[in-house]
């Protein structure tokens, strides 16, 4: 089970993929390496968590109505 702290840094670093950043965002002391080893850490369920967003992605668009409709 992940924390609420991990579940932000996971989701943070999927949508911009900087580690130090995603930390930072989710309230870690030393964002740099706390973010280095989250990342190492969490690594499958980044890719995961990366594809899910993708194929999200991806289904909007073909379900979405055409601007020129």
């Amino acid at each position: 089970m992940r924390t609420a702290k991990q579940e932000t840094f996971i989701e943070q670093y999927c949508l911009h993929g900087n580690a130090a950043k995603a930390a930072a965002t989710a309230g870690y002391a030393h964002p740099k390496q706390r973010g280095h080893e989250l990342k190492n850490q969490f690594e499958t369920q980044i890719e995961e968590r990366t594809k899910k967003m993708i194929m999200d992605c991806v289904c909007l668009l073909y379900t979405s109505p055409s601007p020129r409709d």
